[in-house]
């Protein structure tokens, strides 16, 4: 319990570093996102082009959630954490299940020296998405 609090809170302090509204919920925007597929004869694909979007990522740390508010609305459970810091980025791993009680990992990744290429990446055993994110408060 203890590591998952003390991550949690490091995954706090970051994201508080770009001056967010509050400790226990965080507003992200999605401006551009893109994706690949897994097949089994074929293997993983290329990744698709960057799409514009303007999509809603709230990170709730009081309910251990994450919800994607795209086309349809996604809620991904968290129920584990790790972290890896890097030369230049620190990157911040939660596993989750989504609404549809299908495991996946996220993944955060924080670049030192550009806040303006952070990622979200969703990653699925037949699929992975990857969101370019900003903090709310600079729109």
């Amino acid at each position: 319990m203890k590591r998952k609090i003390s991550i949690l809170t490091i995954i706090i302090i970051v994201l508080m570093s770009y001056n967010l509204h509050s400790q226990e919920v965080i507003k992200l925007r999605a401006k551009y996102f893109c994706f690949k597929t897994y097949s089994y004869y074929y293997g993983w694909s290329d990744w698709s082009e960057w799409e514009p979007a303007n999509i809603l990522i709230v990170l709730d740390f009081s309910d251990e959630r994450i919800t994607i508010f795209a086309n349809e609305t996604n809620y991904l459970d968290i129920y584990d954490y790790d972290t890896d810091y890097q030369f230049d980025k620190t990157v911040y791993y939660l596993w989750c299940i989504d609404n549809y009680a299908r495991r996946c990992r996220v993944r955060f990744v924080f670049y030192k020296n550009d806040l303006e290429y952070n990622q979200i990446y969703i990653d699925y055993s037949n699929c992975i998405i990857v969101y370019s994110i900003k903090p709310l408060i600079k729109y």
